[in-house]
């Protein structure tokens, strides 16, 4: 990937996770405009490619390669289990951490 900034012209290299090559360059775009402050006009991908699982490069993408790989529970809102039972307005906030 190459792109201008203010100060000049960087080459970069980028790796997404996504199911698509267009997925993974629509999350490039978003990433250089969050990241580098760069507009549409002013990316230019010189090469896409899906890269095999022993050729990754960058530390994030290799943390999902793990067979054991566990994802946190770190809202969780309990429902009340039948509609009978569901209130329209409660007089307290709802209760979302749990330690269990």
């Amino acid at each position: 990937m190459r792109y201008d900034s203010r100060t000049g012209h960087h080459n970069m290299y980028r790796e997404y996770r996504d199911v698509s090559i267009c997925g993974a360059v629509s999350k490039m775009y978003q990433d250089v405009a969050a990241r580098h402050r760069s507009r549409f006009s002013n990316v230019q991908i010189v090469r896409t490619a899906q890269v095999p699982d022993d050729m990754l490069r960058k530390t994030w993408n290799k943390e999902y390669l793990e067979k054991d790989i566990k994802f946190p529970i770190t809202h969780r809102v309990l429902r009340p289990s039948s509609k009978a039972l569901k209130k329209t307005f409660v007089a307290r906030r709802p209760r979302t951490c749990f330690d269990n």
